[in-house]
């Protein structure tokens, strides 16, 4: 009797490995330990030789960290430690970074990029990489979900519409165009650009100008499909796009997020404190672009700007920072620049100087703006300081889309330090005193900042 019972469980579970549902899981287990053992065998006194193609070195153990080499197959490389999934190495006896453990285990993994992740029991996803923390909600057994990253043992998803992390554990991560059908309704689609509405009570319009019909008030949140960009009359930038209905209208991009901006984007900074940091920052404007003018006492934003960014230098690097200009004189640097020079020192802040202006002289004060919601530690970081500046009002932490922020995929920030339409502002922003005391405020804002960015692992 026993014997029998046997043989229907082992039935059972046969059948259950070859449904529709479980067959990929059980072949992905296959291949991570047929890659396991084959590395093993590779394995010689803390050394590996790499049995696949294209493994990317990275600075820090996460899939959206800066690459250091890309390495060939049958590369040495020598191991340092192991943590989380990854390994830090050593390679070509110069270079030392971070390797993904569970991607040069898996021969079927193509990049460490472009991941899905299948999940192997039911876990809370949580809103940060703590699972002591809150969760926004639940994935079951089977579920299949888009990988944004993979960082030091946690993936983080997108649910919801919103970002959340699991642990890298309780999933098989497997190419993402090997897996067309995700349950994950939300996910971020491979041919699809998708468009989020990051600011609220914005008008969805049937032209592109500010003064069309409107078609309907659009939600805080709301995604629609990116068609194209267009410009309207007036100079304002629009996004021609598409609601789940199938309703076409335009959007003013200012108040809207590419989501798929945000997906190279770093979670955190390399740094843990303010001495070990890169600092890059931009002067706004400069050269042929003089930005804001205020024409009695005449002043240009581009020299108060570089001012106040050469004071700001002063400050961090008496912390022990390495500070890294965009420009250091008046000359003209394309954004673009700006953004790759940031990428390429490997930021671990980028901070966009800027003075304010409007058509109404009565509009005043400091903004802080953030693209990547990545960013809104250190932006709420650095505007709690500057807000306690007394001779300045303060707006706030904003969403902004700017191509500095936008474009760029190290911890980023844009902040107008004051209106030079305003004639009390203009007073205050143009003295040493102020830019000295936005200095400080930058340099304590930037020290709180790492810590935090850091005090959850």
């Amino acid at each position: 009797m026993e014997e029998v019972n046997l043989i229907q469980l082992l039935t059972y579970l046969y059948r259950l490995l070859l449904s529709r549902r479980y067959f990929p899981l059980a072949i992905t287990v296959c291949m991570l330990g047929i890659g396991a053992l084959s590395l093993n065998a590779l394995r010689s006194s803390g050394k590996i030789t790499l049995n696949k193609p294209d493994v990317v070195l990275r600075h820090q153990p996460a899939t959206n960290s800066t690459a250091i080499a890309t390495l060939p197959a049958q590369q040495d490389i020598y191991i340092l430690r192991e943590q989380a999934g990854w390994y830090k190495v050593r390679a070509n006896g110069l270079h030392e970074g971070w390797v993904a453990k569970w991607f040069i285990e898996d021969a079927a993994l193509i990049s460490d990029q472009k991941l899905a992740a299948q999940i192997l029991v039911d876990t809370p996803v949580y809103q940060e990489m703590n699972e002591t923390g809150q969760a926004i909600g639940t994935l079951n057994i089977g579920d299949e979900v888009t990988v944004v990253s993979e960082t030091n043992g946690w993936i983080k998803v997108m649910f919801n519409q919103q970002a959340g992390y699991i642990r890298t554990r309780i999933a098989l991560l497997v190419n993402r165009r090997e897996s067309p059908t995700l349950t994950d309704d939300t996910q971020l689609e491979a041919s699809v650009d998708m468009l989020q509405v990051r600011a609220s009570n914005q008008a969805f319009l049937a032209q592109a100008s500010v003064d069309s019909d409107i078609l309907y008030t659009v939600d805080l949140g709301q995604r629609f499909k990116f068609i194209s960009e267009v410009q309207g009359e007036d100079g304002t930038d629009f996004y021609l796009s598409e609601d789940d209905r199938g309703t076409r209208g335009y959007l003013e991009s200012r108040n809207v997020a590419l989501e798929k901006a945000s997906l190279n984007h770093i979670d955190k900074p390399n740094a843990k404190s303010l001495s070990q940091a890169v600092i890059v920052l931009d002067a706004g404007h400069g050269g042929e672009d003089g930005g804001a003018v205020h024409e009695e006492p005449y002043t240009e934003e581009k020299q108060v700007a570089l001012s106040t960014t050469l004071l700001i230098k002063e400050a961090l690097e008496a912390k022990g920072a390495t500070v890294i200009l965009t420009r250091a004189d008046d000359s003209t640097v394309a954004l673009e620049d700006r953004v790759a020079l940031s990428e390429a020192q490997q930021a671990d802040a980028f901070i966009s100087v800027h003075y304010d202006r409007a058509l109404q002289d009565d509009w005043s004060g400091t903004t802080t703006y953030y693209y990547h919601e990545a960013d809104t530690l250190l932006a709420n970081s650095v505007n709690h300081e500057i807000a306690k500046l007394s001779k300045m009002h303060n707006n706030g932490v904003l969403f902004g889309n700017y191509l500095v922020l936008r474009e760029n995929d190290r911890p980023s920030v844009l902040l107008e330090l004051g209106y030079m339409s305003n004639l009390q502002d203009i007073e205050v922003l143009r003295t040493e005193d102020y830019q000295r005391s936005v200095a400080k405020a930058i340099v304590v804002g930037l020290e709180q900042y790492f810590i935090q960015s850091h005090s959850t692992q």
